[in-house]
């Protein structure tokens, strides 16, 4: 059986957490206090969803996740990119499904 090629576990970890983070972000937006929904004029609402029951542990957890994980999730992605170009190249001709 051949080897796998090698990981680096934390990155893996890494990936996995701000994955879920992300998405525990998205799934939190409707439960803040400053949610709104605009049903005369929807591009003014800040969510498609809001609910009635917000709390402000919600508005405290979305605004330290604004600080930091966009940047974070760029950080993960470049760490990829120098091993990316060096096997396939910056001017790869191999179609990605073929």
């Amino acid at each position: 059986m051949p080897n796998p090629p090698f990981r680096t576990l934390w990155i893996d970890y890494l990936r996995s957490f701000i994955t879920a983070l992300v998405v525990a972000h998205h799934a939190s937006l409707a439960y803040t206090t400053f949610a709104s929904f605009n049903k005369d004029a929807y591009i003014l609402s800040t969510h498609p969803i809001v609910d009635t029951h917000r709390w402000i542990g919600l508005d405290i957890f979305e605004n330290f996740n604004d600080v930091f994980f966009m940047s974070l999730m760029f950080f993960i992605s470049g760490l990829f990119v120098l091993t990316s170009l060096d096997k396939k190249g910056c001017l790869s001709t191999e179609k990605p499904y073929s």
